[in-house]
């Protein structure tokens, strides 16, 4: 009779043992799982943020990158009248150019028919 109240009690202990290490776990589950939840709801918000200040960077970066294609077309042209002009001035210096060796060449010949009429009057 001993013996097995003896083995009741320890089967009684050994059931007891094990509820209270399934209460304990179910606790800690419970509470590992409410701060795994804020845990996570925290990373969703921070993860909600860069997004959203990531988007503002794109949409500020888009922004820039019109504002500088903007730039870069009027720069061009500019360059484009620019090179037109330099053109045109280079024309002009290139006619007054042979202008210039024409008059030089009219100059010369007037001058060599002179020198002839002066050697033929002496």
């Amino acid at each position: 009779m001993i013996i097995n109240f003896l083995k009741i009690n320890a089967t009684v202990g050994s059931v007891n043992a094990d509820c209270f290490f399934r209460i304990l776990h179910e606790n800690m589950s419970r509470t590992s799982f409410g701060f795994e939840k804020s845990f996570v709801a925290e990373e969703i918000a921070d993860l909600t943020d860069q997004l959203g200040e990531g988007g503002k960077s794109i949409h500020e970066l888009e922004k820039a990158k019109r504002t500088l294609e903007h730039e870069r077309n009027e720069m061009q042209a500019a360059l484009e009248e620019a090179e037109g002009a330099i053109e045109g001035e280079e024309s002009k210096v290139l006619r007054l150019q042979v202008e210039l060796a024409q008059v030089k060449q009219d100059l010369e010949r007037r001058i060599a028919e002179k020198d002839e009429e002066i050697d033929n009057q002496r």
